[in-house]
């Protein structure tokens, strides 16, 4: 959905209703979904969030079950590698520019998690996901519950 430039932005977090924009303009160049939005940074309470917020028929629209947020690839072969690298390192240099350590994170809409691994490797220690996908939210804790049997079994060991 296309909207006017004008758009009132309201914070989701505190209410309030002035923000810096960080990134604008905004596309959906991987699935083409219409719209142009931007990163908005609140003035109130530090919160970057899109704007306009999409609704949840746009949101459903955009983000298929079939979205490759809910899965891993599970072959991945050299050009995908190469391409996968470079645009990692881009994110990521883009990402510390404006995420410390010290920020606090919640993703909505986190699949099973991807984004959230990334920012814990960068040494976001205050991260959170949510999603409306059963699916993702199964998946994380299954690899949840791996994870804490395998550091039970290594304290036990240790």
């Amino acid at each position: 959905m296309n909207y006017p430039a004008n758009h009132e932005y309201i914070c989701r977090v505190c209410d309030n209703t002035e923000a810096y924009t960080l990134i604008d303009g905004i596309k959906d160049w991987e699935y083409g979904y219409p719209g142009d939005y931007s990163y908005r940074q609140c003035t109130g309470c530090d919160c970057i969030q899109i704007h306009p917020f999409p609704s949840l028929d746009e949101l459903v629209a955009a983000y298929k079950i079939d979205y490759h947020g809910f899965t891993e690839p599970t072959h991945k072969g050299i050009v995908y590698k190469l391409l996968y690298n470079l645009y990692e390192k881009s994110t990521m240099s883009d990402l510390r520019k404006i995420i410390s350590s010290s920020s606090k994170i919640l993703d909505v809409g986190c699949g099973i998690g991807l984004f959230l691994s990334r920012l814990k490797s960068m040494g976001v220690k205050d991260i959170e996901g949510i999603d409306f996908s059963e699916f993702a939210v199964k998946h994380v804790r299954f690899i949840k519950a791996q994870m804490e049997r395998y550091n039970k079994k290594n304290v036990a060991l240790g």
